[in-house]
């Protein structure tokens, strides 16, 4: 008989022509050459009646008819269901999730046809479900980085917090130390102008006025090493909140990475789910599960923009952190200067109250002297108040601003957990699949992404926060890079 060459795609398949229906269509052929060969023998029994019986004659013949029959259906009922129960039993195995089963049919018709279509399209499926195992896999461990990040910059946002409500009550005890400086200052003047008035009591007035001076250069002693102290401090929370600026564009990249993951597992869905449409009903199932990759790769990829969206929030709020840190900065270094200057002004009129003890006759112009730069002093004083005012302010705004960067911290941790929480249900989907060895065809494979496994080896873990000195390290840098190179 003569053989058909199938050309599909790389593939060449030799069909006999003895097909199905050429079986049949010779089947009834044989059939009617038996009833031609019975009416032949009524013709011949006419001549042959002699020596044997006619009716025994066409007895046997229709016996031979029916046997012949008979065995020809039972051979080619069997030539067709044995086939057709090996499909059977391999389209049961793959929608429980064997994707191991291989049909052995040796027939070169029509099921030897479907046969070969059949391991190409297992074959798919099993390199298909492997894919989407190892893009899971990659998924769940970046979930789990960004969840670790996540974790430290909301205890390091802690902390800018705590160190912020600190400043916030060491700028309002400054203040405070100042309205009592002011009053100190004021107490002083009005000493000194009695001092003026009455130049008998001027031995008594310069005792109290060296006492009284004495106590508020100790005041402003402490008030400028307050100061010292307050600029060191809003010099660390600015060098933190740079460093957590630094943080928060790291996140964003790895958010990125995600969203590039979510898209590419957008893409792998859809190639499952045009394979199964090509597989018919037999891959019905494997279609729904295409559908939920597909879901998972839409909600990821929302939660991946929702974070962005959060991200550059946290980003423009530390900008402005940084700035008006920079400004308290400036100014305490102002007040710092101011102080030295009213420290400076008090040891002069300590100097001043000494001297008109000793000094009894110079006590007039010594009081005039005296009367002005207290004065000075008092002005200065009240510049300096009017600048704790302003810092405690600026600190109070920078600590509802880290507060407001916590709660927003808080929402990149949750969302970092949803995120691992959904890879772990894609995982738990794909692995009620057996796909026994991984199998790539060079001719039959689908072409989708894959993720360089050099570079899922370059993880490095974040670095630790140092509480003493109020310092966090950025992470690693490789913390997103495993999942950057994706091969299409």
């Amino acid at each position: 008989m003569k053989l058909i060459k199938i050309i599909d795609g790389a593939n060449e398949l030799t069909i006999d022509k003895f097909n199905i229906s050429s079986k049949i269509i010779y089947s009834f052929v044989v059939v009617d050459l038996l009833m031609l060969i019975i009416g032949f023998v009524g013709l011949y029994e006419e001549s042959v009646s002699v020596f044997i019986d006619p009716k025994l004659a066409i007895t046997l013949c229709i016996i031979f008819i029916i046997f012949s029959s008979i065995l020809m259906c039972m051979g080619l009922t069997r030539s067709i269901m044995k086939p057709l129960n090996e499909f059977i039993n391999a389209a049961d195995r793959i929608a429980e999730g064997d994707l191991t089963v291989e049909v052995n049919v040796s027939s070169k018709d029509e099921l030897g046809k479907l046969a070969e279509y059949f391991k190409r399209m297992t074959l798919n499926l099993r390199t298909l479900t492997g894919k989407v195992q190892n893009v899971s896999l990659k998924v769940a461990s970046t979930a789990q980085e960004l969840s670790g990040s996540s974790e430290e910059m909301k205890a390091s946002t802690d902390q800018i917090s705590n160190t912020t409500q600190d400043i916030a009550t060491g700028v309002g005890q400054q203040a405070s130390k100042m309205d009592e400086v002011s009053r100190a200052m004021k107490e002083l003047s009005q000493s000194v102008q009695q001092v003026a008035t009455s130049s008998q009591k001027a031995a008594e007035g310069a005792t109290a006025a060296s006492t009284t001076a004495s106590q508020v250069g100790k005041m402003s002693g402490d008030v400028a090493h307050k100061m010292t102290e307050i600029q060191s401090t809003v010099d660390n929370s600015a060098t933190v909140i740079k460093q957590l600026d630094g943080k928060s564009q790291r996140i964003g990249e790895i958010i990125s990475v995600i969203t590039n993951i979510a898209d590419q597992t957008n893409l792998l869905a859809l190639n499952a789910a045009i394979e199964a449409a090509r597989a018919g009903e037999h891959g019905r199932g494997f279609a729904v599960v295409a559908d939920e990759v597909r879901k998972l790769a839409e909600e990821s990829r929302n939660a991946a923009n929702q974070i962005t969206g959060l991200i550059k929030e946290i980003q423009q709020g530390t900008n402005q952190a940084v700035v008006a840190m920079e400004q308290g900065t400036k100014t305490v270094f102002d007040g710092t200067k101011i102080m030295e200057g009213t420290v400076s002004a008090i040891n002069q009129i300590v100097k001043a109250a000494a001297d008109v003890a000793t000094m009894i006759n110079e006590i007039a112009a010594a009081t005039e002297q005296q009367s002005a730069s207290v004065e000075e002093v008092t002005a200065s004083v009240e510049d300096v108040s009017s600048i704790c005012e302003e810092s405690a302010a600026g600190t109070q705004e920078t600590s509802a601003a880290a507060q407001q960067q916590t709660t927003s911290m808080d929402v990149l941790v949750n969302a970092a957990q949803e995120l691992a929480k959904l890879s772990d249900e894609l995982q738990d989907e794909v692995a009620k699949f057996n796909i026994g060895e991984p199998v790539i065809s060079q001719q039959n494979a689908i072409h989708k992404p894959e993720i360089s496994q050099k570079k899922m080896k370059e993880h490095s873990t974040s670095d630790t926060i140092s509480s003493k000195d109020k310092k966090a390290d950025v992470g690693s840098s490789s913390a997103g890079s495993s999942l950057e190179d994706l091969t299409k």
